[in-house]
């Protein structure tokens, strides 16, 4: 899976019920993935479970947007 994918994922899984479920990682493992700080093993294990899961896939997609949006905002003095 790669960034270019998750626009059509989103919307595809947008009708879909994405509840949290057990097998979901956690909030920080999510955000590594989004930051690209998982090494390659953890990441494709992380994209697996993103392809099968509108709740995880949900929060990758409010994050890289979260981290597009502050990247283009000044940072203050």
């Amino acid at each position: 899976m790669t960034p270019e994918d998750l626009p059509s994922l989103l919307r595809a899984l947008h009708q879909e019920n994405s509840e949290r479920r057990p097998d979901c990682p956690d909030e920080h493992l999510i955000a590594a993935y989004v930051d690209g700080a998982l090494g390659d093993d953890r990441r494709e294990g992380i994209g697996e479970h993103l392809a099968d899961c509108g709740h995880c896939l949900a929060l990758v997609g409010l994050l890289s947007r979260e981290r597009t949006a502050n990247a283009s905002q000044p940072v203050a003095e």
